[in-house]
């Protein structure tokens, strides 16, 4: 039944005027029921009809442009129906019918609506209401980029495999497109003969076709929202590894599996060695035995450091897999958090799904807390933990911005679901979740969560559910109305804090709470949460904590002391999403207490004393001793943050003439650490604590030889990139010369002092490499180079087929964000920018507007402004420019108000070198 292309003109022309003909000249139903008045559905499609199962039968053969498939949907028609809303881009449906109970087939045809992949499937004569049967034939391309049916060649071998979320399952087969939907879905994949077919079930039968084919037929689906499907398809590896052996929630043993591609299943054995530790630890804490059949972990070459937690078949980008005993502390350190988090979204997200996209924040939000818990808990290594609060603070300041967004953002469009995936969601999400486990307690809130599995698993559930889950297992409701304050409005909370002491009375602290914004916003500071305030104090000799919901503007709290403590810690344990100020007299007694807090309340004292004078409440002398004071460091986020704020002063405060004092400044504060330390985790920190240790050098590492020029460290850096390159392209790379954790500035060092034989050479090296973590590296040292000629042919890659997505991903986010040349990227770009959107598509696009983020003059706003002209072609522009440009105008106001201090403090206040 498929329509030649001269009735499809006929009948696109007759919907223009209002009609719809058929090949029996007869005229559909829906001429005026569809057309008349209705507006497209570009975020939820409505609920007339509800789809109940799936079968798909799909043909992959990865050496192909792209593939056909036949989508059978079983439905139910709320209504008599004479159209229904689905959801299929970039591909053609060749032939389509609607079959009713009883057996009558009536024919159909799609129209394809709009560019997100909304359309229309219109029956030639009206069907419902009742159950009936959708069938849509079809054929795509394969995705070039990572969504989709994504393809791919390595080493002269083809590969397809999936990423659905969001929205790109309907790039795979014709679908009802949303999480709310979640149905069991039968799969058979056809493919060649030799491929290894792989999806989130295992296979029930095979079949041997002519042609050198076979029909592969797995097992149904738990219920399943189409963005959690998986396929992938080629001659993949598959190591069987020990399956996850019986425990207390299951008597059942799980399969599992490692994929990768061919010549790379032997990289996958710490992987897998490591991977059921933490599923006991998720399945203790669930009390709900893992959900799915298998476990397969799919090791993809261009997720790049992503992964996609679809049900018992994960895909993550393979550098985060493909590990042994010797990869680098931050290596193992990434493989360990980003698989925490993928399998507890198994649970949180999978079992129990989202009804809609504006509650994705808790599906993420969940899993980047867990997944640091859970990984804790795997690994007895408290650092993952703390990277919840690194998360935080490192969210605070795009949290600062008037356009930023709320957790809870109400979803209307395509355009709003892209954005739904950023820092506010991940980092914000899990911070909030944090906060409210300690204010409930890690017991009360752990069984919370239990319940809440146990209501809706195998469903879908809202934020709202969740809370009540919450508050019933803590039989405290008020938590809702709280949470509820740090979704529903954005920003960041700054309390400030006055202690309060008169002589025979109880101590109390004066909080008051108003939004945080930096110099140069006009946002309004007039808000109100409902927090969590932690106090952590000394009184009479020793540490207390004293708690409360702050519910109002100005509130008092009493202290469990009769005297005057000696300090105030507004943020015990950091455990808290908020900012908080002194006087200058609790700044200072915080100081002179300084090495009496705990490592959290240190980090959030450096990022409150940064936020102050970002805001003009602290002088540049006292921001100066704060940075000094954070030299001495010994936890990786704080010290991260602090160079970053040096980055800030060098980069865009102080004029060029200046920066020389910044790098002396550097030298002097982080010279010894670079010197205790060394370029080689020989260090006694290294052995006792060598996942922070080794985050440590890589930042103090980059630090000193790319920020402040120091000579005997980039000599030796030089002379590891050399051993680690060799000189002959037909001898392996020397893996043995490399510390991992510092190739990025290794490989920067070498490319900026290269000569151009050499030069050459170590691009012949890179095109040579399938080595994803060299790769990678490699395109993120490409920004340094001091050779404008060089950078210039460099960025040329963005628009070829030389550098894989992720690579172009993470080189374009370095040049932007660190590299002092982040203005010639942005120049390039302009002239480029017709051409980045055809090579990129509108789904990557947003890096346009990315990239002039952190430029930081008049010029550089007016010009980025421009790109107004097509942001509406890329996929969740509009937000993106619009922090882009405030981000600008900030950093404008914060360089014309601290320039002139900061640089007379630094000058004639430093010690002389």
């Amino acid at each position: 039944m498929r329509y030649t292309v001269v009735w499809i003109l006929v009948i696109v022309g007759a919907i223009s005027a209002g009609i719809t003909f058929w090949r029996d000249g007869t005229t559909s139903p829906t001429a005026n029921a569809v057309f008349d008045n209705i507006e497209t559905p570009l975020g939820q499609l409505g609920d007339e009809v509800e789809p109940l199962r799936y079968t798909l039968d799909i043909n992959i053969d990865p050496s192909q442009e792209g593939f056909t498939g036949t989508s059978t949907i079983d439905v139910e028609l709320k209504h008599k129906l004479a159209r229904v809303w689905l959801h299929a881009r970039d591909m053609e449906i060749t032939d389509s019918y609607i079959t009713l109970e009883d057996g009558k087939q009536i024919p159909a045809l799609y129209m394809s609506l709009h560019q997100s992949g909304v359309g229309e499937l219109i029956f030639k004569e009206y069907a419902g209401p009742g159950k009936a049967t959708l069938t849509l034939k079809y054929q795509a391309p394969y995705s070039k980029g990572v969504f989709g049916l994504h393809q791919v060649n390595v080493s002269g071998e083809d590969y397809v495999y999936t990423q659905f979320e969001p929205l790109d399952a309907r790039r795979a087969f014709p679908s009802f497109d949303e999480p709310r939907f979640k149905v069991p879905f039968d799969i058979a994949l056809t493919v060649r003969a030799d491929d290894v077919a792989v999806s989130n079930t295992p296979v029930l039968e095979e079949t041997e076709l002519e042609g050198g084919y076979r029909r592969v037929q797995f097992a149904t689906t738990k219920p399943l929202p189409t963005y959690l499907l998986a396929f992938a398809v080629g001659p993949w590896d598959v190591v069987d590894w020990e399956p996850l052996p019986t425990n207390t929630h299951r008597d059942w043993t799980i399969p599992l599996r490692g994929i990768a591609t061919k010549g790379k299943g032997k990289e996958f054995d710490y992987a897998l060695e490591h991977t059921a530790k933490i599923v006991d630890v998720l399945e203790d804490y669930f009390d709900t035995p893992y959900p799915y059949e298998k476990l397969d972990l799919i090791a993809a070459p261009d997720m790049g450091g992503g992964a996609m937690e679809n049900a018992g078949a994960i895909i993550y980008g393979e550098q985060l897999l493909l590990l042994n005993d010797k990869s680098s502390p931050v290596d193992i350190s990434a493989y360990t958090s980003v698989h925490a988090h993928e399998l507890a979204h198994q649970w949180f997200g999978n079992l129990v799904t989202p009804i809609w996209w504006d509650d994705i924040w808790l599906n993420e939000a969940f899993a980047n807390w867990m997944g640091y818990k859970s990984a804790t808990l795997a690994t007895g290594d408290d650092g993952y933990i703390r990277t919840t609060l690194s998360d935080a603070l490192g969210v605070m300041n795009s949290d600062s911005l008037i356009s930023t967004r709320k957790i809870h953002e109400p979803i209307k469009s395509y355009h709003d679901i892209n954005n739904a995936f950023d820092a506010i969601t991940y980092n914000k999400g899990g911070a909030v979740l944090s906060m409210f486990e300690n204010f409930l307690g890690e017991d009360v809130f752990r069984e919370g969560v239990r319940t809440h599995m146990k209501r809706f698993t195998h469903g879908n559930a809202s934020f709202t559910d969740f809370m009540e889950s919450l508050a019933m297992a803590a039989d405290r409701p008020e938590v809702i109305e709280a949470f509820t304050s740090f979704l529903d409005q954005p920003g960041v909370p700054m309390v400030s804090v006055e202690l309060q002491c008169t002589e025979g009375e109880t101590a109390h602290v004066k909080l008051s709470q108003a939004r945080y914004f930096p110099l140069g916003s006009q946002g309004s500071r007039d808000q109100v949460w409902r927090i969590p305030v932690c106090l952590a104090y000394e009184a009479e000799g020793r540490r207390e904590k004293t708690c409360a919901l702050m519910t109002e503007r100005e509130q008092s709290v009493d202290l469990q002391s009769q005297s005057c403590p000696a300090y105030v810690m507004p943020n015990a344990d950091g455990a808290g999403y908020y900012r908080w100020s002194f006087g200058d007299a609790g700044w200072a007694a915080l100081t002179d207490h300084y090495d009496q807090l705990t490592s959290a309340e240190k980090y959030t004292y450096f990022d409150s004393a940064s936020a102050a004078m970002r805001a003009g409440q602290m002088t540049a002398s006292n921001f100066i001793d704060a940075l000094e004071e954070a030299a001495s460091a010994v936890e990786y986020g704080h010290v991260y943050g602090a160079l970053l704020q040096w980055r800030d002063i060098k980069n865009n405060i102080v004029v060029s003439e200046h920066r020389g004092a910044v790098e002396d400044e550097l030298k002097r504060l982080y010279g010894p650490a670079a010197a205790r330390l060394g370029i080689w985790p020989y260090s006694a920190a290294d052995a006792e604590d060598p996942q922070n240790t080794a985050l440590i050098r890589m930042r103090v590492m980059e630090f000193m030889a790319l920020e402040a020029d120091h000579k005997r460290i980039r000599s030796e850096m030089d002379q590891m990139a050399r051993h680690y390159l060799g000189d002959d392209l037909s001898t392996p790379l020397n893996k043995k010369a490399m510390n991992n954790t510092v190739m990025k500035v290794a490989l920067a060092v070498y490319l900026d002092q290269a000569d151009d034989a050499e030069y050459e050479f170590a691009f012949s090296r890179f095109d040579q490499s399938t080595d994803p973590n060299f790769r990678q590296l490699f395109a993120q040292a490409l920004p340094y180079q001091s050779n404008e000629t060089r950078r210039l042919e460099t960025l040329n890659f963005v628009l070829s087929d030389q550098l894989r997505w992720p690579e172009v991903n993470a080189m374009t986010w370095e040049w932007a964000n660190r590299s002092l040349h982040k203005k010639e990227l942005w120049d390039w770009a302009r002239v480029n920018q017709d051409a980045i959107l055809t090579t990129l598509g509108p789904s990557r696009s947003f890096v346009l507007a990315q990239w002039g983020k952190s430029l930081c003059s008049e010029e550089a706003r007016e010009q980025v402004a421009q790109l107004n002209a097509i942001i509406d072609l890329i996929d969740g522009g509009k937000r993106h420019l619009e922090q882009t440009l405030e981000s600008i105008e900030l950093c404008i106001a914060r360089q014309t108000a601290l320039r002139e201090p900061l640089t007379e403090t630094l000058i004639t206040q430093t010690t002389p070198h």
